[in-house]
């Protein structure tokens, strides 16, 4: 094997044969399906050094099993039908990862993979109106965590990612409320509060990714979220008591992605009210 310093492509050996189980007690009897780091008969690639590549491996399969994890967990199987034993990932460090010159043959999809699990910290803008008025915040922060499907290698036209998560928790929202006349004027401006809110996507959201253009397309347009309120004061004055874990579904939604940013834009309309909100996370 060359030793290299320089950022290389490298077969990740031994993958088909570092495998979980995930049980599923939903059907009579039982299934239990056994899951590898990887199940094509060429290995996965990873792009790194000769000395970072058996790590590089090492975290892509944790990447595949927190993939398998996530199905076993509430969000995504809230009666806990499914379990999943985890994948031995510390077995990696027991081939040799290779690097290659040939990565057409020698890697699943010609290429090395990318982070298959990216957590990213954001902050939104928010704009809520309807024909009273327009209220903004600008600050409202959280996480959400982007995943790459195996077909994302390099060199791929285009590609599956998910949103698997996205959340948001803040104590206290502060914002102003423009009061508009039906010309568009301001009448009024008057501070609003909004006390606890919790915003967390229900399912996962997947998008189509075009690499050589960043752009992100959503084939469902909808995105469901449970969302918790408390308090809710304009001007000081209580405007309600807020709302519980209250789902919505919400369509309208175009992004980009670029590696390391990921921006979306989503819209709805609902009861006369429009909501607009702009994530840029990384």
């Amino acid at each position: 094997m060359e030793k290299s310093t320089k950022p290389g492509i490298f077969v990740c050996n031994g993958a088909q044969t570092i495998c979980g189980k995930m049980l599923d007690t939903s059907t009579i009897p039982s299934q239990e399906t056994t899951y590898c780091m990887w199940g094509g008969l060429v290995p996965p690639c990873v792009l790194a050094t000769t000395a970072t590549a058996q790590d590089e491996c090492h975290d892509y399969c944790l990447g595949v099993d927190g993939s398998y994890a996530n199905q076993a967990s509430d969000d995504l199987d809230p009666f806990g039908y499914k379990s999943w034993s985890g994948l031995p990932c510390d077995s990696v460090y027991q081939f040799e990862a290779v690097q290659t010159q040939d990565p057409k043959n020698d890697c699943a999809g010609g290429g090395y993979m990318p982070s298959l699990s990216v957590a990213l910290p954001f902050v939104a803008v928010i704009d809520v109106s309807n024909e009273l008025g327009t209220s903004s915040r600008e600050t409202v922060a959280g996480t959400l965590e982007v995943e790459n499907d195996d077909s994302c290698s390099n060199g791929a036209t285009s590609c599956a990612m998910t949103i698997s998560k996205l959340s948001s928790h803040a104590s206290v929202v502060d914002g102003v409320f423009e009061g508009r006349s039906k010309s568009g004027s301001i009448t009024s401006s008057l501070p609003f509060t909004l006390a606890d809110l919790e915003v967390h996507l229900v399912q996962p959201s997947y998008a189509v990714y075009s690499p050589h253009d960043g752009n992100l397309s959503f084939p469902s347009d909808s995105l469901y979220f449970s969302v918790s309120v408390g308090e809710l004061l304009l001007g000081g004055v209580t405007m309600s008591d807020g709302i519980d874990a209250t789902m919505f579904k919400v369509s309208g939604i175009k992004g980009t992605w670029d590696g390391q940013r990921l921006s979306l834009e989503i819209e709805t309309r609902k009861a006369g009210v429009s909501i607009r909100v702009r994530v840029n996370a990384g």
